[in-house]
C-alpha cells in the first residue's frame, strides 16, 4: 500500500500540476505549435527541418539566380563543401535510386541501361 501511494505522489494527475504552457523557440504555445512531435521528444527534428530548408535555398540560388558555389556558401554563411554535397544530393536523387555517380557523372553504362529500360518503356514493353 505504501508503494501505491509512493506512486501517485510521484506522478500526480495533470490537474493537480501547476503547469505553464511557455513554449519555445518554435512556438510561443505547445498548443499552437506546428511540428508532429515535441521538440524536446525528437530533438533532431527541428535541425533537419532547417537543413531542408538551406538545401532548397541552396538549389534555388543556384537554378534562378546562377550563382557559383563560392557564392552560395557566402551568401548562406555555409561552407563550398556543403553546397556541393547539396548539389550531390539534388543530382543522385534526380538520377534516382541505385545510380552511381563517377567524377559527378553518371557511370556510362548505367547511363545506358537507364536509357535502354526508359525506351523500352516508352515503347510499352
Amino acid at each position: 500500500m505504501e508503494n501505491v501511494l509512493l506512486k501517485l505522489v510521484r506522478d500526480p494527475l495533470p490537474e493537480y500540476l501547476d503547469y505553464h504552457d511557455t513554449g519555445c523557440e518554435v512556438a510561443p504555445a505547445c498548443l499552437d505549435c506546428p511540428l508532429p512531435l515535441c521538440k524536446h521528444d525528437d530533438p533532431g527534428q527541428v535541425r533537419r527541418a532547417e537543413r531542408r530548408q538551406r538545401d532548397s535555398e541552396v538549389v534555388r540560388l543556384r537554378k534562378e539566380e546562377g550563382l557559383s558555389a563560392r557564392e552560395i556558401a557566402s551568401r548562406l554563411g555555409i561552407s563550398k563543401r556543403s553546397v556541393y554535397r547539396v548539389r550531390e544530393g539534388v543530382a543522385a536523387a534526380a538520377d534516382g535510386p541505385g545510380v552511381r555517380r563517377i567524377g559527378g557523372d553518371v557511370d556510362r553504362r548505367q547511363r545506358e541501361s537507364i536509357m535502354g529500360i526508359r525506351e523500352s518503356r516508352r515503347a510499352g514493353l
